[in-house]
């Protein structure tokens, strides 16, 4: 079903992988980029943008968003803590 994650040599880690790219819907749409749970991911640059301060303005540089996933999680719910979050 996820041959696309055939690059994974763990097992265990592929395994993990395909549960969570079924349970979120998380799918590879060739040049469009990959969408979760039915929604574009790349049409949420300009949220990356906002709560990243301009660091990351697009979902191209998985390993470079991935080095600062805390703080942009961080960001991220102190944002949705507002009364009206962007």
């Amino acid at each position: 079903m996820f041959s696309w994650l055939n690059w994974i040599k763990d097992k265990q880690k592929q395994k993990r992988m395909e549960k969570f790219a079924e349970e979120r819907r998380f799918e590879l749409n060739g040049e469009y980029g990959f969408s979760v749970d039915g929604l574009l991911v790349r049409e949420f640059g300009y949220l990356l943008c906002y709560v990243t301060q301009g660091k990351h303005d697009s979902f191209l540089k998985f390993d470079e968003i991935a080095d600062d996933f805390t703080a942009i999680n961080g960001a991220i719910v102190i944002e949705m803590k507002r009364d009206i979050p962007r």
